[in-house]
């Protein structure tokens, strides 16, 4: 994952925090133990430890996500790699949002830390 960061300004530095450090970490404690819960018996406790096989049964992309995902490899920005990568992320980005599935916004975002830049089509069918 890549990400790129400017230098914040001077009152961007003095605002307020939109997350909490303790709020991330409960966001990210909360995620986990979905993680294990639903991976446990997978041989896997997280998302980042899932291989193909498994990430192909306990994944499941609704129509629109896998369109993304598709253009994404049509249009070269992922090898077959890059792509469990993207959905891995993805199921993780779900997580923390508390949610059990996947959806293209989820998947467009793991486009976008993976440094991969969908087409104008695809980011439309991600926002739906």
């Amino acid at each position: 994952m890549r990400v790129a960061i400017a230098p914040a300004s001077r009152s961007l530095a003095l605002e307020p925090a939109a997350i909490t450090s303790a709020h991330a970490r409960a966001a990210v404690t909360a995620a986990r133990e979905r993680q294990r819960a639903r991976h446990g018996g997978a041989g896997a406790w997280l998302n980042a430890e899932l291989d193909a096989h498994v990430l192909a049964r306990r994944v499941r992309l609704d129509a629109r996500t896998e369109r993304l995902l598709g253009d994404a490899r049509r249009s070269g920005e992922l090898t077959a790699r890059g792509e469990h990568g993207a959905v891995r992320l993805a199921r993780t980005i779900a997580d923390l949002e508390g949610r059990a599935r996947v959806r293209a916004s989820d998947l467009a975002a793991a486009l976008a830390l993976r440094g991969a830049s969908p087409s104008r089509s695809a980011r439309a069918s991600a926002r739906g």
